[in-house]
């Protein structure tokens, strides 16, 4: 059962309930001005998934979520933002997410098991490893794939090379999403490293791949200035 706009409004709340209490004993946000910080996250994850959403529907020409068909990657979790927030948005929305969040370090890895578990969350499963390593033998069977990062500058060639495409599948449409916040800038220098999709769709990444092109999208606030900005990066695989 997709939770409602109350009940992704209440399991929200409870996050930030408890993303506040367990940051005294584990370092999962910034510990200065945090429950202001988590406010901010919260509004720029909400920002960015409503425009991550629009963005999937208009590369695959669908009027409104196909269900099941979306396995959602969130790496280097954390503290849960976004993907935590992006796993509640996007179910409610009505994607039925098959939702992985990654993340290396024990404790953090350890409180995310306790968000999967709240009242109202479904599909959620919690890796504990690095990325690649901890991709391949997990994916979900969907056609359609959603990778978020925030802090981890992982290039793209490495976080698709956590992705097993089976020959006697269909070709499967990735979306690489990375969280900028306001105020910086993606630099030439940042995008070359980061080896994003090429705008022309001409070359091929890691032999399975094909670049549709690179895109950033703004995370307008609510009442405020801009969030700052998604570097959005789409592959179809050539098998």
């Amino acid at each position: 059962m997709n939770p409602g706009p109350h009940q992704a409004a209440d399991i929200i709340s409870d996050f930030e309930q408890l993303l506040l209490r367990w940051n005294r004993q584990i370092n999962l946000v910034s510990r200065q001005g945090t429950p202001r910080l988590v406010k901010e996250l919260i509004e720029q994850s909400r920002s960015g998934c409503s425009q991550i959403q629009e963005y999937l529907l208009g590369i695959s020409g669908d009027k409104a979520p196909q269900s099941g068909g979306l396995d959602y990657f969130d790496l280097g979790s954390g503290g849960g933002v976004p993907g935590f927030i992006w796993h509640v948005l996007l179910e409610e929305a009505g994607w039925k997410p098959a939702s992985c969040l990654v993340e290396p370090r024990r404790k953090r890895a350890w409180f995310l098991g306790r968000l999967a578990r709240l009242p109202g969350v479904s599909g959620l499963r919690v890796l504990e490893g690095a990325w690649p390593e901890t991709g391949a033998a997990k994916q979900a069977p969907g056609k359609t794939t959603l990778i978020s990062l925030k802090a981890l500058r992982l290039a793209d060639p490495l976080i698709l090379a956590g992705l097993l495409i089976e020959a006697t599948k269909p070709p499967r449409q990735v979306t690489i999403c990375r969280v900028f916040p306001a105020g910086k800038t993606w630099t030439p220098e940042l995008l070359k490293k980061l080896q994003v999709a090429p705008a022309n769709g001409s070359e091929m990444t890691n032999g399975q791949w094909r670049g549709l092109g690179t895109t950033t999208l703004p995370l307008p606030g609510e009442r405020g200035p801009d969030l700052g900005t998604l570097l959005v990066s789409s592959y179809r695989s050539s098998s």
